[in-house]
This record gives structure tokens, C-alpha cells and sequence, in this order.
């Protein structure tokens, strides 16, 4: 779903009795989502495993919206590139613990700051991520925290 309107009758209406077939959701490019909770209707099922969402307006009042612990149980792969409206980055605390499986993390081009970065606690990194991205984010200067993602 690129360049679609999220309007909550929209993915009410998409998702349905369907949402248990959803494996991949895409919502790139979308700098119009005011209500993301109708995302919430993926929880019924074990099969969605992906969720990309570079370059929106998400941020952390929109993340909030998320039953994090049912929706993202089984999630292997976040793409949050050049999501830059995402300020509280202690979202990854909480991701971490719930997404067991995670493979794939895409930090890159959020505008991290030294500081965001350093609230994340990366010594709970899940052992499955075999890619994390964060190129791009030109104002973290210091790595050692990937000590701790690694350890």
C-alpha cells in the first residue's frame, strides 16, 4: 500500500475478514495517517511478519496506537527508513522484548540523534537480527552501543 490514503474507514474496510491472510504490509510514502490503530486487526493472525513503513509521518502518539505485543509476536522484518517524526526512541525497548524473531531493523535516515539512540537498550536485541541499518543518520558519532547489539 504505498501512497494510500490510512483513513480508518479505508483499512477497516481492506482488511476485514482478510486480515488473517496479511503476511506484508507496506505503508511507505504515506504522510497522511492520523489513525494507524485499524492496523490492529492483523493480531488475529500468525502470518503477518512484516511491517515497512519508510518515509511516513509515523510517530510515537501513532506507535502508541499499536497493540504492540499481539501485532508484532511473530514480526521478522521493521522498516522504519527516513521516518523522522519518531522522537521517543524507547519504542525499541518494547519492540525487542515482544519481536523474538526480529531479522531485519531499518533505523536508517530517521535523523537519530546521539542522545535517541543512546535510550535504546541494545543489549536486548533479539540474537535472530541478522540485518541492522542505520546509515544515514549523520549525528551519531559514537558506536558503542553496537557492543552491546553484539555481544
Amino acid at each position: 500500500m504505498r501512497n494510500f490514503n490510512l483513513q480508518k474507514s479505508r483499512l477497516t474496510a481492506l482488511f476485514g475478514d482478510r486480515a488473517d491472510a496479511i503476511e506484508v504490509i507496506d505503508i511507505s510514502d504515506n504522510d497522511t495517517i492520523a489513525d494507524i490503530s485499524p492496523l490492529n486487526a492483523l493480531n488475529k493472525t500468525h502470518k503477518f511478519h512484516s511491517f515497512i513503513a519508510s518515509n511516513t509521518c509515523l510517530n510515537n502518539y501513532l506507535l502508541n496506537q499499536l497493540d504492540l505485543y499481539n501485532l508484532f509476536s511473530d514480526l521478522t522484518t521493521l522498516d522504519f527508513t527516513g521516518n523522522v517524526s519518531i522522537l521517543d526512541y524507547s519504542f525499541f525497548n518494547k519492540l525487542f522484548v515482544i519481536a523474538k524473531n526480529l531479522k531485519v531493523l531499518n533505523i536508517s535516515k530517521m535523523q537519530a540523534l546521539q542522545s535517541q539512540i543512546n535510550t535504546i537498550d541494545f543489549s536486548t536485541l533479539p540474537k535472530t537480527v541478522t540485518h541492522l541499518d542505520i546509515s544515514g543518520n549523520n549525528n551519531i558519532i559514537e558506536f558503542v552501543f553496537l557492543n552491546a547489539a553484539f555481544a
